[in-house]
């Protein structure tokens, strides 16, 4: 009688692991790989274009696994970046930002906000105030990131993938396994 008890609880273990466990892991293991691939496209991107990691990481997110979906995805926000969140310092005559020197360039507020922005003036005429005063336009610094964003993210994603899954999802079975023991 004791013997039957056991292969029952023992058929019951194995189940679990199959129908439960193995899945578990392999969420697990995407989800780990989609948070690396969203670290190595910011940082490669922002080697590229010369703007912060930490601002490109904000404009990256991962759609994780789950249990009833089993598969992840790492999408782009693509709005340019400000010029104060590229790398930036101040020249003479101007500003240098992402690695190219904006003639003409100024630090300055919007009216209606409180942050600061760098502008550049656009050369292309004055125009009138409402004060009957004359001004040339002026424009906001930005820097493009979607191009890099797009053509690095799905590379490295299937790199990380190929490198990194079998061996997360490995790690990830003993640990579960070691539950079992």
């Amino acid at each position: 009688m004791q013997l039957d008890d056991q292969i029952k609880s023992l058929s019951k273990k194995l189940d679990k692991i199959a129908k439960v466990e193995t899945i578990k892991a392999h969420i697990s293991a995407v989800n780990k790989v989609a948070a690396q691939s969203k670290t190595a496209i910011a940082s490669i991107s922002a080697a590229e274009t010369k703007i912060k990691v930490s601002k490109l990481k904000k404009r990256i997110f991962v759609k994780r696994a789950s249990f009833s979906k089993p598969s992840a995805r790492v999408y782009f926000y693509s709005r340019p970046v400000d010029a104060l969140d590229a790398s930036n310092s101040r020249v003479a005559k101007g500003w240098k930002v992402a690695g190219t020197f904006r003639q003409r360039s100024f630090l300055a507020r919007m009216p209606n906000q409180s942050r600061h922005h760098i502008f550049q003036r656009d050369g292309n005429g004055p125009v009138r105030t409402a004060g009957g005063k004359k001004r040339e336009r002026i424009k906001m610094i930005t820097v493009e990131a979607a191009d890099s964003l797009n053509r690095v993210g799905p590379a490295v994603t299937e790199l990380k993938m190929m490198k990194d899954y079998h061996r997360l999802l490995k790690s990830e079975l003993s640990a579960r396994l070691k539950g079992y023991v």
